[in-house]
Protein backbone atom coordinates (compact mmCIF):
# COMPACT_ATOMS: atom_id res chain seq x y z
CA UNK A 1 0.00 0.00 0.00
CA UNK A 2 1.30 3.54 -1.30
CA UNK A 3 2.68 5.87 1.77
CA UNK A 4 -0.34 8.44 2.40
CA UNK A 5 1.07 12.04 1.01
CA UNK A 6 2.16 14.66 4.09
CA UNK A 7 -0.56 16.96 2.47
CA UNK A 8 -3.51 14.73 2.95
CA UNK A 9 -6.16 16.27 6.06
CA UNK A 10 -4.89 19.36 5.70
CA UNK A 11 -6.42 22.07 7.94
CA UNK A 12 -7.09 25.12 6.37
CA UNK A 13 -8.61 26.90 9.06
CA UNK A 14 -6.14 29.51 10.82
CA UNK A 15 -6.66 32.38 12.95
CA UNK A 16 -3.89 35.27 12.48
CA UNK A 17 -2.65 37.28 15.34
CA UNK A 18 0.15 39.75 14.97
CA UNK A 19 2.32 40.42 18.50
CA UNK A 20 5.15 42.65 19.25
CA UNK A 21 8.07 41.65 21.35
CA UNK A 22 10.45 43.69 23.20
CA UNK A 23 14.17 42.33 22.99
CA UNK A 24 16.65 43.57 25.82
CA UNK A 25 19.54 42.76 27.68
CA UNK A 26 21.27 39.66 27.02
CA UNK A 27 18.86 38.48 24.48
CA UNK A 28 19.92 41.26 21.76
CA UNK A 29 22.82 38.62 21.17
CA UNK A 30 20.51 35.88 19.99
CA UNK A 31 20.67 35.87 16.46
CA UNK A 32 17.80 36.13 13.76
CA UNK A 33 18.16 32.43 12.95
CA UNK A 34 18.46 31.44 16.63
CA UNK A 35 15.13 33.81 17.55
CA UNK A 36 13.27 32.09 15.30
CA UNK A 37 14.00 28.90 16.49
CA UNK A 38 13.25 30.25 20.14
CA UNK A 39 10.08 31.28 19.46
CA UNK A 40 9.12 27.76 18.27
CA UNK A 41 10.20 26.60 21.34
CA UNK A 42 8.13 28.40 23.11
CA UNK A 43 4.87 28.27 21.72
CA UNK A 44 5.33 24.68 21.89
CA UNK A 45 5.92 25.35 26.21
CA UNK A 46 3.08 27.56 26.42
CA UNK A 47 0.82 24.42 24.70
CA UNK A 48 -0.78 27.38 21.89
CA UNK A 49 -2.10 25.64 19.38
CA UNK A 50 0.33 26.59 16.13
CA UNK A 51 -1.21 26.05 12.61
CA UNK A 52 0.98 24.87 10.27
CA UNK A 53 1.91 25.46 6.77
CA UNK A 54 0.49 22.91 4.52
CA UNK A 55 1.94 20.76 1.98
CA UNK A 56 4.73 18.02 1.90
CA UNK A 57 7.15 20.05 4.35
CA UNK A 58 4.65 21.35 7.01
CA UNK A 59 6.65 23.73 9.32
CA UNK A 60 5.10 26.40 11.68
CA UNK A 61 3.31 29.60 10.77
CA UNK A 62 5.79 32.72 12.59
CA UNK A 63 7.46 35.17 10.11
CA UNK A 64 8.95 37.71 11.41
CA UNK A 65 8.55 40.90 8.57
CA UNK A 66 11.75 42.57 9.81
CA UNK A 67 15.36 41.15 10.83
CA UNK A 68 17.07 43.03 13.71
CA UNK A 69 20.72 43.16 14.14
CA UNK A 70 22.61 41.23 16.09
CA UNK A 71 23.64 43.83 19.48
CA UNK A 72 20.58 45.80 18.94
CA UNK A 73 17.85 46.22 21.39
CA UNK A 74 14.01 46.75 20.64
CA UNK A 75 11.12 47.67 22.24
CA UNK A 76 8.48 46.71 19.41
CA UNK A 77 9.55 44.29 17.05
CA UNK A 78 6.54 42.37 14.63
CA UNK A 79 5.84 38.84 14.76
CA UNK A 80 3.12 37.14 12.95
CA UNK A 81 1.39 33.62 13.94
CA UNK A 82 -1.40 31.88 13.09
CA UNK A 83 -2.84 29.66 15.49
CA UNK A 84 -5.55 26.56 14.44
CA UNK A 85 -8.08 28.10 17.54
CA UNK A 86 -9.38 31.75 18.37
CA UNK A 87 -8.16 32.60 21.77
CA UNK A 88 -8.19 35.80 23.69
CA UNK A 89 -5.00 38.35 23.15
CA UNK A 90 -4.69 38.47 27.24
CA UNK A 91 -4.50 34.61 27.26
CA UNK A 92 -1.94 34.05 24.32
CA UNK A 93 0.51 37.22 26.02
CA UNK A 94 0.10 35.89 29.56
CA UNK A 95 1.50 32.04 28.17
CA UNK A 96 3.97 33.04 26.23
CA UNK A 97 5.44 35.54 28.72
CA UNK A 98 5.13 32.89 31.34
CA UNK A 99 7.74 30.82 29.26
CA UNK A 100 9.68 33.18 27.02
CA UNK A 101 13.42 33.49 27.45
CA UNK A 102 14.97 36.03 29.66
CA UNK A 103 15.21 39.81 27.85
CA UNK A 104 12.23 39.12 25.32
CA UNK A 105 8.54 39.91 26.40
CA UNK A 106 5.14 40.03 24.10
CA UNK A 107 4.15 43.75 24.75
CA UNK A 108 1.19 43.29 22.55
CA UNK A 109 -1.14 40.80 20.52
CA UNK A 110 -3.70 41.54 18.00
CA UNK A 111 -5.46 41.28 14.24
CA UNK A 112 -3.03 42.68 11.73
CA UNK A 113 -3.91 45.92 10.41
CA UNK A 114 -0.87 46.74 8.07
CA UNK A 115 0.70 45.14 5.38
CA UNK A 116 4.60 44.49 5.84
CA UNK A 117 5.29 46.20 2.64
CA UNK A 118 3.63 49.17 4.61
CA UNK A 119 6.74 48.99 6.45
CA UNK A 120 8.58 52.71 5.70
CA UNK A 121 10.71 53.60 8.32
CA UNK A 122 11.86 53.22 12.22
CA UNK A 123 13.10 54.93 15.04
CA UNK A 124 16.31 54.41 16.88
CA UNK A 125 18.13 55.49 20.46
CA UNK A 126 21.71 55.30 19.89
CA UNK A 127 24.28 55.85 22.38
CA UNK A 128 28.01 56.69 21.20
CA UNK A 129 31.08 57.62 23.27
CA UNK A 130 34.00 59.10 20.93
CA UNK A 131 37.92 60.00 21.26
CA UNK A 132 36.62 63.49 21.45
CA UNK A 133 34.46 65.28 24.35
CA UNK A 134 30.47 64.69 24.05
CA UNK A 135 29.72 68.36 23.04
CA UNK A 136 32.20 68.48 20.37
CA UNK A 137 30.76 64.83 19.35
CA UNK A 138 27.38 66.30 19.28
CA UNK A 139 27.96 69.64 17.79
CA UNK A 140 30.07 67.71 14.64
CA UNK A 141 27.12 64.58 14.16
CA UNK A 142 24.31 67.62 13.88
CA UNK A 143 26.44 69.29 11.23
CA UNK A 144 27.03 65.81 9.46
CA UNK A 145 22.76 64.92 9.22
CA UNK A 146 21.88 68.35 8.48
CA UNK A 147 23.94 68.81 5.39
CA UNK A 148 22.76 68.66 1.96
CA UNK A 149 24.25 65.35 1.41
CA UNK A 150 25.32 62.33 3.41
CA UNK A 151 27.19 59.88 1.02
CA UNK A 152 27.80 56.97 2.56
CA UNK A 153 29.60 53.53 1.21
CA UNK A 154 27.16 50.82 0.67
CA UNK A 155 28.43 47.21 0.46
CA UNK A 156 27.77 45.23 -3.12
CA UNK A 157 27.79 41.27 -3.13
CA UNK A 158 30.76 40.58 -4.51
CA UNK A 159 30.75 38.68 -7.84
CA UNK A 160 32.50 34.92 -8.05
CA UNK A 161 36.28 35.26 -7.72
CA UNK A 162 36.17 38.67 -7.17
CA UNK A 163 36.63 41.19 -3.99
CA UNK A 164 33.95 42.63 -2.02
CA UNK A 165 33.38 46.18 -3.46
CA UNK A 166 31.48 49.54 -2.10
CA UNK A 167 29.65 52.39 -3.87
CA UNK A 168 29.04 55.60 -2.34
CA UNK A 169 25.24 57.03 -1.98
CA UNK A 170 23.40 59.70 -1.05
CA UNK A 171 20.97 58.74 1.86
CA UNK A 172 20.13 62.30 2.71
CA UNK A 173 16.01 61.50 2.23
CA UNK A 174 16.53 58.56 4.45
CA UNK A 175 17.82 60.01 7.50
CA UNK A 176 16.01 62.20 9.72
CA UNK A 177 17.47 63.39 13.13
CA UNK A 178 14.80 63.54 15.98
CA UNK A 179 16.66 64.51 18.95
CA UNK A 180 20.28 64.82 20.31
CA UNK A 181 21.88 65.62 23.61
CA UNK A 182 25.26 65.28 25.04
CA UNK A 183 26.08 64.08 29.06
CA UNK A 184 29.29 62.56 30.60
CA UNK A 185 27.66 59.27 29.47
CA UNK A 186 28.00 59.97 25.86
CA UNK A 187 25.93 61.33 23.18
CA UNK A 188 22.27 60.05 22.88
CA UNK A 189 20.96 60.39 19.25
CA UNK A 190 17.49 59.93 18.43
CA UNK A 191 16.85 59.32 14.61
CA UNK A 192 14.57 58.08 11.84
CA UNK A 193 16.07 55.28 9.01
CA UNK A 194 14.70 53.88 6.17
CA UNK A 195 12.99 50.53 6.66
CA UNK A 196 11.52 48.10 4.39
CA UNK A 197 10.28 44.82 4.43
CA UNK A 198 10.32 44.28 0.80
CA UNK A 199 12.61 45.80 -2.03
CA UNK A 200 12.75 49.09 -0.97
CA UNK A 201 15.71 50.85 0.16
CA UNK A 202 16.36 49.74 3.76
CA UNK A 203 19.02 51.88 5.86
CA UNK A 204 21.16 50.51 8.74
CA UNK A 205 22.56 52.62 11.31
CA UNK A 206 26.00 51.19 11.48
CA UNK A 207 27.31 52.75 7.17
CA UNK A 208 25.80 56.20 8.98
CA UNK A 209 27.82 56.15 11.85
CA UNK A 210 30.89 55.02 9.52
CA UNK A 211 30.54 57.28 7.36
CA UNK A 212 30.43 60.05 10.20
CA UNK A 213 33.79 58.56 12.09
CA UNK A 214 35.97 58.73 8.53
CA UNK A 215 34.60 62.63 7.69
CA UNK A 216 35.15 64.34 11.32
CA UNK A 217 38.16 61.64 11.35
CA UNK A 218 37.00 60.70 14.88
CA UNK A 219 36.70 57.13 16.74
CA UNK A 220 33.84 56.06 17.95
CA UNK A 221 34.81 53.62 20.85
CA UNK A 222 31.21 52.62 22.04
CA UNK A 223 27.89 52.07 20.64
CA UNK A 224 24.14 51.04 22.08
CA UNK A 225 21.31 51.13 20.21
CA UNK A 226 17.80 50.06 20.17
CA UNK A 227 14.45 50.14 17.95
CA UNK A 228 11.74 51.91 19.50
CA UNK A 229 9.69 52.76 16.62
CA UNK A 230 8.14 51.24 13.24
CA UNK A 231 6.09 53.31 11.26
CA UNK A 232 4.01 52.48 7.81
CA UNK A 233 4.20 55.11 4.78
CA UNK A 234 1.13 57.28 6.45
CA UNK A 235 2.93 57.98 9.57
CA UNK A 236 0.84 55.13 11.63
CA UNK A 237 3.02 52.66 13.92
CA UNK A 238 3.18 49.17 12.40
CA UNK A 239 0.53 46.78 13.75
Amino acid sequence: MADVPKNQGLNLTRYMYRMTFSKKGRAKFISHLDLMRAMQRTFKRAGLPIWYTQGFNPHPYIMFPLALSLGVESEIEPMDVALLEKLENEEIKSRLNMVMPEGIRIETVGEPVCDHLDIYRSDYEIIIKTDRPPEETLKFFSEFVSADEIIIKKRLKPKKNRRETHREIDVREYVKLLGIEASNEGVKINIRLATSAGNDFNLNYTPLLDAFSEKYNIDINYISAKRTKILCRNGENFI
